[in-house]
């Protein structure tokens, strides 16, 4: 079984679960960490990841350079 590998600053998360990475909120962690334990846990990385979801964060990444397409 892959474990989550999570770096952790300012707020947002990003985790990596075997081939699956996401950027999420740090109060989201508790609920990740569930829905891991329940065999979920890259749904929810897809589900939540503010990268895709927020768009504001989206474009804010883009001017960084930091987005990929």
């Amino acid at each position: 079984m892959e474990h989550p590998e999570a770096v952790k600053g300012k707020g947002l998360l990003h985790v990596k679960l075997g081939d699956v990475e996401a950027t999420i909120t740090e109060d989201r962690w508790s609920e990740f960490i569930q829905a891991y334990r329940e065999g979920r846990g890259r749904q929810f990385l897809m589900a939540h990841d503010i990268r895709k979801s927020c768009p504001r964060f989206r474009e804010f990444m883009k001017e960084l350079g930091r987005l990929e397409e």
